[in-house]
């Protein structure tokens, strides 16, 4: 009588699983790769973030420069009347910003330009804004240079240093330093600092000469 073993049966040792020692082996090696992967993404995510901070640092200080050089409208005025506009340092022979004229100051963190002091924000001309937040100093000028002991700062724009100095003559020079921040990536008092003060500032400097017939 001949007997009919299963198909099955016959291949039940092909069809034998992962061994433990196998499966963890598997496991431990996709962790690690998981892990790598995990790194470079955050990576990547870091350093866009940094790109996409610079790049709001070269146009806040850009913005600042046309500002300087060509003025422009006080915040209730309107743009065809000559009264309303505050000048610029473009194709003037006298210092716009010297005593009489209009005033540059950095009230909180933006540029203000007035034409008289003391002048009310209808009357003035400033930099763009940045939703307040707060920013807790650590120590003097740290994270930002307008830090002056441990306090919070109300930071509502982009601008955290302005110094001009300059001979206010007919024929003089205006040097102008300022430093621009990236509100969002200073370092906040209640967490470790994600980005580097390189990396969340930067000066800029200019000279205006003025124009003399």
């Amino acid at each position: 009588m001949k007997t009919i073993v299963p198909r099955n049966t016959l291949h039940s040792k092909h069809q034998a699983g992962f061994t433990l020692p196998e499966l963890m082996m598997v496991g431990s090696l996709s962790l690690l790769l998981m892990l790598a992967l995990f790194q470079i993404v955050s990576d990547a995510q870091h350093m866009s973030e940094i790109i996409n901070g610079r790049i709001t640092l070269n146009q806040t200080a850009r913005e600042i420069f046309d500002m300087l050089m060509d003025g422009g409208v006080r915040a209730e005025g309107a743009d065809a009347v000559e009264a309303d506009r505050i000048e610029g340092y473009h194709g003037r022979h006298d210092d716009p910003f010297a005593i009489a004229a209009p005033q540059l100051t950095r009230p909180a963190f933006r540029l203000r330009f007035a034409r008289a002091v003391p002048a009310a924000d209808a009357d003035s001309l400033f930099s763009r804004s940045y939703p307040a937040l707060a920013i807790g100093c650590t120590a003097a000028q740290s994270p930002l240079s307008s830090c002056i002991g441990v306090a919070n700062l109300n930071v509502d724009g982009y601008i955290d240093n302005f110094a001009s100095n300059g001979i206010r003559t007919v024929n003089g020079n205006r040097e102008l330093t300022f430093t621009v921040i990236n509100p969002p990536h200073v370092p906040r008092a209640n967490g470790a600092g994600r980005f580097t003060a390189q990396e969340y500032s930067d000066t800029f400097w200019t000279v205006f000469t003025l124009n003399v017939d």
